[in-house]
């Protein structure tokens, strides 16, 4: 739910985006209207008519807009049900929605036009009929400011795509605490009943296979807890374990590293009371010399002893602090899962030679099996998928401040044109008056950076605050978004500025 808020939120703020580029564009290019304007007021027509007729074509944009998103939802919609495991079809063809986009259709056609309807409804007959319809000189704060803020969004969200995208990246390369790699899961192991034992059995003489173990659970899985506290150590010391059944093959089967001690073997008989625990149980337990520490239930006589300590590992998702483990030799009841390595290549061969197997000793019992890497990956789903909607957003906000970008380019270079025509004539070459002009639009790309980033790194370090191992916040997410913004946008108005300054000087100050 958190997500699609947040993603709510950003579509908001795109379509926002949007109709400020609809203003801008509007009015820049409105000399071209300028004419018919004034000329509609010498026979006679109001500001109020010329206005409402402006606002009726911004809402006709508006509908035209939502047929055209339509199809277009209708291409895109099977992408996106299978990027969010949703059947978004059944959602779209609701006839609830169409009060909805007529509402939408008005609102953003009365939003994007109204602004620049009351602009040109304004121009006076004289000022239009002598040409000028932009004063010299005179700041439009507004457009300047609308662009200023589109671009800062724009920015946000291209920092928190790079952000979120380093995070996932660390997830998916982050040192686990076993190897995930060339390993399946067969489920439901107990359906074997007393055959368990000879299943393994011919299980592990299959060439290719290395090990197999019987296991109540696995990284990504669940487990059980326990309370627990060493021996002479009060009430208040008392720590909770996720406890796990695996037998003497687990640790091979797994990929996890023993550290101290010895993991429980078949040669040794006491070992059915034995348990061996990993490096986070040992430092919140206090244990200076973990091996042959006693380790008690919670209100009872039955205690553990740790024979072992097994490196960290990862027992579920990112999010999550590493747990204190607590390992133990398996009983029937709990053999849940078996864990299956094998050698690179082999893992189709050997899997369907253990189907044939399962097929002859567990008769109408399905097989069931996943991979614990791709296991493993859908704990972080979410964030993938967040991710690839992150960076669909970014691309369409930056490519729509570019529009807006481009109509203040277009408006500038319109208003400056005397301006320009004149410093020709007193010698400026084209270099100089290109660069005067691009110094303007790095002036507003560079302050919107200075506006976004604390934003963005507000949003960005409370949602890594969502993983218990997360990435730093580094200066490099906004220098490269520093640098990407402007160069995408001295390639948005590069067109504008090297037109304008290329203008005949003759034709510009003529009636000067």
């Amino acid at each position: 739910m958190t997500y699609v808020v947040v993603f709510t939120i950003i579509a908001i703020f795109i379509l926002l985006i949007a109709c400020i580029n609809f203003m801008n564009l509007t009015t820049a290019r409105a000399a071209t209207r300028a004419k018919e304007i004034g000329l509609r007021k010498v026979v006679g027509s109001y500001r109020w008519q010329i206005f409402r007729q402006l606002l009726f074509e911004s809402i006709v944009y508006s509908f035209l807009s939502m047929i055209l998103a339509l199809i277009i939802i209708q291409i895109v919609l099977p992408f996106f049900s299978n990027l969010s495991n949703i059947p978004l079809a059944q959602y779209f063809h609701r006839l609830e929605l169409i009060p909805l986009a007529i509402i939408t259709i008005l609102v953003v056609g009365l939003l994007a036009g109204t602004y620049s309807a009351m602009v040109i409804s304004s121009f006076k007959v004289v000022t239009v009929l002598k040409g000028s319809i932009f004063k010299r000189g005179k700041k439009s704060w507004l457009r300047n400011g609308l662009v200023l803020f589109q671009f800062a969004i724009s920015i946000i969200i291209i920092i928190c795509t790079l952000v979120i995208s380093h995070q996932i990246t660390y997830m998916q390369n982050k040192n686990l605490g076993f190897n995930k790699e060339q390993v399946f899961v067969i489920k439901r192991a107990y359906s074997l009943w007393d055959k368990l034992g000879t299943f393994k059995e011919e299980v592990e003489k299959f060439p290719g296979v290395i090990a197999a173990s019987i296991a109540s659970h696995i990284p990504g899985s669940g487990s059980s807890g326990s309370t627990l506290q060493k021996e002479g150590a009060g009430p208040e010391d008392m720590v909770h374990f996720q406890q796990i059944a695996g037998d003497y093959e687990y640790l091979e089967a797994m990929g996890i590293d023993l550290i101290e001690g010895r993991f429980y073997s078949r040669d040794f008989l006491g070992d059915s009371a034995a348990c061996v625990i990993n490096e986070t149980a040992v430092k919140n337990l206090g244990l200076e010399k973990p091996i042959g520490a006693r380790l008690f239930y919670a209100g009872e006589s039955e205690y553990r002893t740790v024979i072992g300590v097994v490196g960290d590992y990862h027992f579920s998702s990112l999010r999550q602090d590493i747990p204190n483990v607590l390992m133990q030799p398996p009983f029937s009841q709990y053999s849940h899962f078996m864990v299956v390595r094998v050698e690179t290549g082999t893992i189709m061969q050997t899997l369907d030679q253990i189907k044939n197997l399962w097929g002859e000793l567990a008769v109408n019992q399905p097989f069931q099996y996943f991979f614990l890497d791709e296991h493993f990956e859908n704990l972080h789903l979410t964030e993938i998928r967040s991710g690839m909607l992150f960076r669909i957003f970014s691309f369409l906000a930056i490519i729509i401040a570019c529009l807006g970008l481009y109509g203040l380019a277009t408006f500038t270079a319109q208003q400056k044109i005397r301006e320009i025509g004149i410093r020709k004539v007193l010698g400026a070459s084209v270099g100089n008056i290109t660069f005067r002009l691009f110094n303007q639009f790095t002036r507003w790309v560079l302050i919107a950076n200075l506006i976004a980033w604390p934003f963005a790194w507000y949003l960005m370090n409370n949602w890594l605050q969502n993983f218990a191992y997360r990435i730093d916040i580094g200066v490099f997410s906004f220098i490269i978004t520093a640098v990407i913004t402007l160069l995408i946008s001295l390639l948005t108005v590069s067109f504008q500025t090297i037109r304008a300054a290329h203008t005949n000087p003759a034709q510009v100050i003529k009636y000067e």
